[in-house]
Formats: C-alpha cells, structure tokens, sequence
C-alpha cells in the first residue's frame, strides 16, 4: 500500500495537486482494486497521463551522475 501512496502522490503533484490532501481517502476507497483504480483514472486524466506516471514511477532517478562504465574499468585493469 505504500508503493501505491507514493505512486498516487506522485501522480496527483504533477496532474492534480489540489488531490493531495484526499490521497488517504482514495486509498481508502480504492487500494483494494488497484487496477480499476488507474482505470478510473486514465477516464479521468487521459491513459497517456496514468502511462507517464507509471513510466516515470519505473525510470531511476534522474542524479546528473552516470553509473561507470564496467568495459572502462577493465580497460584500466589490464593496462
């Protein structure tokens, strides 16, 4: 159910931020049918707005730091 939450507020901080304060209500409401949960949304918000969300909510957190490169690290072994 945490997932959720954070899924929800981050979802409604973008689309609807005035929703924020209703986040327990709805999870009250809807936790136990996720998946109509986001239906009801994509009728609301539109489909491609619960697809960003959830695209968003998968991609890894944006640090401006790129991880190493494991082919340039063993370059630097065998030299």
């Amino acid at each position: 159910m945490a997932d959720l939450r954070r899924r929800l507020v981050a979802f409604y901080q973008r689309h609807n931020p005035t929703n924020l304060a209703q986040i327990d209500a709805i999870l009250t409401a809807w936790g136990h049918n996720e998946s109509e949960l986001w239906r009801q949304m994509a009728a609301k918000y539109g489909q491609r707005a619960v697809d960003d969300a959830a695209a968003a909510w998968r991609a890894p957190p944006a640090t401006g730091f790129s991880a190493p490169d494991p082919r340039i690290a063993a370059a630097k072994r065998v030299a």
